[in-house]
């Protein structure tokens, strides 16, 4: 996973271009809000279904660039439906709520002259579980997840667009995809 993030990183500066003439350099601080789907993989597949998920994260470019890279904290939370037929008198009211707290790094590029920038992501997160059921369907852990996207900027400070996160936990835990579009906003200097 460490030479995935490393690889990713260096083909982020290599494709970096000098910003756009006339784009300051960007301010340091920012915010992400993101929307998706969580696709659950391995045994968690077999009793959760996929659901939608929000998250919201934030962090600091501590080396403006190209790339800019910086700190990235965050928690994205999804709800999903126990399926059926896994437990037995299971009615479809109880969901498992579950939270994933990030840490990381990010970095990101312009692309030139265009209006768009790239970005890879990595780092550990925590995954924690709550069953309403309560039949002990939870679980919690530590894990490392790996992610990227493509950002249009709508100005310097604004951005939206695609993104996929892959998150892989301790042996015997879920494996997952997300999958969605985050929007950025950075804060004044």
């Amino acid at each position: 996973m460490r030479v995935a993030v490393a690889s990713l990183a260096c083909c982020a500066a290599a494709c970096a271009h000098p910003r756009p003439h006339g784009v300051g350099p960007k301010p340091r601080g920012w915010l992400e809000l993101s929307g998706g789907i969580a696709d659950l993989r391995a045994d968690r597949a077999e009793v959760f279904e996929d659901g939608l998920t929000l998250g919201f994260s934030g962090g600091i470019d501590v080396v403006q660039g190209p790339p800019d890279i910086g700190f990235d904290l965050g928690v994205f939370a999804s709800e999903h439906q126990i399926q059926d037929g896994y437990l037995d008198g299971y009615n479809g009211a109880d969901d498992v709520n579950v939270f994933r707290f990030l840490g990381g790094v990010r970095a990101t590029s312009d692309l030139g002259s265009l209006p768009f920038s790239v970005y890879v992501r990595g780092g550990w997160y925590y995954r924690a579980e709550f069953d309403e059921s309560r039949q002990g369907l939870d679980e919690d852990g530590w894990g490392t997840y790996l992610g990227g996207g493509i950002e249009y900027m709508l100005e310097p400070d604004m951005r939206f667009g695609p993104f996929v996160m892959f998150e892989r936990g301790e042996e015997g835990f879920p494996e997952e995809w997300l999958f969605g579009f985050s929007a950025r906003f950075y804060g004044a200097e």
